[in-house]
C-alpha cells in the first residue's frame, strides 16, 4: 500500500506473487509459452542464462545477493512485481472495496492479481537486462493465507508489559 525505494533509489510499489505449483499446471504452461514466444520473437540470440525471465522457481533460482531462497517459497513459482509511484496498483478486498488498512496486506495472504508483462530491451541505451518484466495492475485480497516470513507488526501490549507496575 506504500511505495518503497528500489535498488536505484526510485520509489515503487512491489510485491512477490508466489504460487505453489508445478510446471505442468495449465496456468504455468500458458505463462511459459508466452515467455518463450516473446524470447523467440524479440531476443532469440540471447542465451537463456542471460534472458531476464520474471518467473522464478524455488528449486532453480539463485539469488544475486548470495542468500538462500526463503523457505516458505519451497516448491513454488514466484514473480517479483513492481510499478512506479505514478501508477499505484488498485488493492481491494473480496467485496471489491478499497483496502486502506496495512494490517490486511501481509506475506502469505491469499489473493488474485492482475499483472502486465512488458518487453525490456535493455534500457534507453540498450546495455541493460533484456527480457520480460512484470508490473502490478491490481490485487484482490481473499480470505485465508498464513503469515509467512518476517515478523508481525502487531504486538500484545498486556503480554509484553503486563507484569510491570506503574511505580517502577
Amino acid at each position: 500500500l506504500e511505495p518503497k525505494a528500489g535498488s536505484n533509489g526510485r520509489l515503487k510499489y512491489g510485491l512477490m506473487f508466489a504460487c505453489k505449483s508445478n510446471s505442468n499446471t495449465q496456468e504455468m504452461q500458458r505463462i511459459n509459452a508466452f515467455l518463450a514466444s516473446a524470447k523467440a520473437k524479440y531476443h532469440s540470440q540471447i542465451p537463456d542464462q542471460f534472458w531476464n525471465n520474471p518467473v522464478k522457481h524455488f528449486n532453480t533460482y539463485l539469488r544475486t545477493d548470495g542468500r538462500p531462497n526463503h523457505e516458505f517459497l519451497r516448491d513454488s513459482f514466484f514473480i517479483n512485481l513492481a510499478t512506479g509511484v505514478d501508477m499505484p496498483p488498485t488493492v481491494v478486498n473480496a467485496q471489491r472495496q478499497p483496502v486502506i488498512d496495512k494490517a490486511e496486506v501481509y506475506s502469505g495472504r491469499n489473493c488474485v492479481i492482475s499483472l502486465t508483462f512488458w518487453l525490456n530491451n535493455g534500457g534507453k541505451d540498450g546495455t541493460g537486462k533484456k527480457g520480460v518484466g512484470a508490473n502490478i495492475a491490481a490485487v484482490m485480497l481473499m480470505n485465508g493465507g498464513d503469515k509467512e516470513g518476517g515478523s508481525s507488526t502487531q504486538v500484545n501490549i498486556n503480554e509484553i508489559f503486563g507484569s510491570f507496575s506503574s511505580d517502577m
